[in-house]
């Protein structure tokens, strides 16, 4: 395991959903993701929450590519399960601010 920082990456927007270029400002969690840093992704996903909403896109030819959710990510990566349920929790969080029901199971 190698060490990564943990210090503000992006753009925290404050309940608000946000979206990152892949190949210019992508989130350190995205990154970390793709790389398989399982453990620090998890610290990652503690320390700052809203990186697990922040979209990822890529474009291509001035079009998106593709775009996805740290969620999406872990899975097409293969994350552990405790990865998923890291971001399972915290994404469940975030959508409690804006649903008067909870539906998250935990």
């Amino acid at each position: 395991m190698t060490a990564v920082k943990l210090e503000k990456s992006g753009e925290e927007e404050n309940g608000k959903s946000t979206e990152c270029d892949y190949d210019s400002n992508c989130t350190r969690l995205y990154s970390l993701l793709q790389n398989s840093e399982w453990d620090y992704a998890v610290l990652r996903i503690n320390a700052f929450p809203s990186e697990s909403w922040t979209w990822v896109k890529r474009m291509e030819n001035g079009k998106i590519r593709w775009r996805m959710l740290p969620i999406h990510a872990a899975i097409i990566y293969k994350a552990p399960k405790n990865v998923v349920h890291a971001l399972y929790v915290v994404f469940c969080g975030y959508l409690s601010l804006f649903v008067d029901s909870n539906f998250c199971f935990t």
